[in-house]
């Protein structure tokens, strides 16, 4: 396996590092050539020939060396989403949110770039679309906005919402450590075959913590109101807080 990948990755840095080399790799060995291309030929077969000899790891970094520099520079490793960062983050723009959702860092991957580089590329014209759609979900309010410096933005759980809901891509990865770092106790989401299922399993669970939670918070407020040891003993039920509450703000009204 190693040996094929190796030969790819030779061929491939070969190919853009020699272009005019390259061009006569497979040449029929009496075709005339001009001084030129014969120097270009040489250079590339000598590249070759030293590739093969060095390690593995050394011909892979000068593999993707290469590929940054060329228009497949998305496939870079360096171009690829780092889903635990940006699931920290507080909201994401409508260009972050589209690099996120097709699986690219933000940094590398966005409107520039890829206008500059890819511009008729099938990348771009996903990316241009999502961001298109979401911009309009800020405007119209189906995703509530927030002011970012130049830019609306908006909050990851409501975009991974919108998303899903519209039928666009949504790695799952992102989806995992969302949940990861969500405000609740889901410290790992189930693999899902379908991204509808991982958002509602998510939802499901969000749902459970916002209601213990809430619980939790009103047992703190009858504590906080009656410092009585006996408390615990009154703790029956959501009717009981409910009612101890009520009767508590009652008296102070008196």
């Amino acid at each position: 396996m190693e040996d094929k990948t190796r030969r790819k990755y030779i061929d491939f840095a070969a190919k853009h590092r020699f272009k005019f080399g390259y061009a006569y790799l497979n040449a029929p060995p009496d075709m005339p050539l001009n001084s030129q291309e014969k120097e270009g030929l040489a250079e590339c077969r000598n590249f070759i020939s030293v590739m093969e000899t060095i390690p593995f790891h050394e011909v892979e970094q000068l593999y993707y060396e290469t590929l940054w520099g060329t228009d497949r520079f998305y496939e870079h490793p360096n171009a690829q989403a780092d889903y635990s960062f940006w699931a920290k983050a507080a909201l994401w723009t409508s260009e972050e949110a589209a690099a996120l959702l097709l699986g690219k860092a933000p940094k590398y991957i966005n409107s520039q770039s890829l206008r500059d580089r890819v511009p008729n590329s099938n990348l771009n014209k996903k990316f241009s679309e999502i961001q298109e759609l979401l911009n309009r979900a800020f405007t119209t309010g189906e995703v509530e906005p927030i002011r970012y410096m130049v830019a609306n933005g908006g909050r990851p759980a409501k975009i991974i919402e919108w998303a899903i809901n519209n039928n666009l891509p949504c790695p799952k990865e992102l989806l995992e450590a969302l949940g990861r770092y969500a405000d609740s106790p889901t410290s790992a989401l189930p693999t899902a075959k379908r991204n509808e299922e991982l958002w509602v399993a998510y939802k499901r669970l969000d749902d459970q913590y916002k209601t213990a939670h809430k619980k939790v918070s009103k047992r703190a407020i009858c504590k906080e109101l009656f410092h009585s040891p006996e408390f615990n003993s009154q703790f029956g039920s959501e009717l009981t807080i409910e009612r101890i509450i009520s009767d508590k703000k009652r008296e102070s009204l008196r």
